[in-house]
């Protein structure tokens, strides 16, 4: 039998927040905020552990997940 070893799938979300942030409608630390304290992992909020990330980069967020996230 030959070792197989399994991918690990990552599913990466990239929010573009330039245009809301610069019209003055939007804050981007607050929504980044906001992510982390929301965001469910195994039914719980608050939880992110080492399955997301969540980081902002000026006016872009991006969501790094290793669990599919909910299709709600």
């Amino acid at each position: 039998q030959k070792d197989r070893k399994s991918k690990k799938s990552t599913w990466k979300f990239c929010l573009d927040l330039t245009h809301p942030v610069e019209d003055g409608i939007f804050d981007s630390g607050n929504f980044e905020q906001f992510l982390k304290e929301k965001v469910k992992v195994n039914g719980k909020t608050g939880n992110l552990g080492n399955t997301v990330h969540i980081e902002r980069l000026k006016n872009k967020i991006t969501v790094t997940s290793e669990k599919q996230f909910s299709k709600r």
